[in-house]
């Protein structure tokens, strides 16, 4: 499982979002939230997070409603990027948009007798 980084709230976050965007190569990075908890993670692969988040659930799947996934991408060098990103929203950190993603899970249970 890949590593994430776990905020107590999205406040939190957000202001941490800079930290992630420290190379040219950097372009986007997703924040997970769980509304229920209130905690949040940063990390380059959601699913990781929500598997996790699963788990910790007792793979209560109904806790993926209260699960949100929003992408982020720095856009302060690129002047046009409403024309190229139209589904996208201005974030309220400033040279970001976001975006948010859906989230769905399947459960599979294999059991073997020898």
């Amino acid at each position: 499982m890949k590593e994430y980084d776990s905020f107590e709230n999205v406040r939190d976050a957000l202001r941490c979002l800079n930290e992630y965007f420290t190379h040219p190569f950097d372009k986007y990075i997703y924040l997970v939230f769980d509304k229920q908890e209130g905690e949040a993670a940063i990390t380059d692969d959601p699913s990781d997070v929500v598997k996790q988040w699963i788990v910790d659930y007792e793979y209560n799947l109904s806790c993926l409603e209260d699960i949100e996934v929003y992408e982020y991408r720095k856009v302060e060098d690129d002047p046009d990027w409403l024309e190229r990103f139209n589904n996208w929203k201005r974030s309220c950190i400033k040279g970001y948009i976001r975006t948010k993603s859906k989230v769905s899970a399947d459960f599979e249970l294999s059991v073997s007798v020898f």
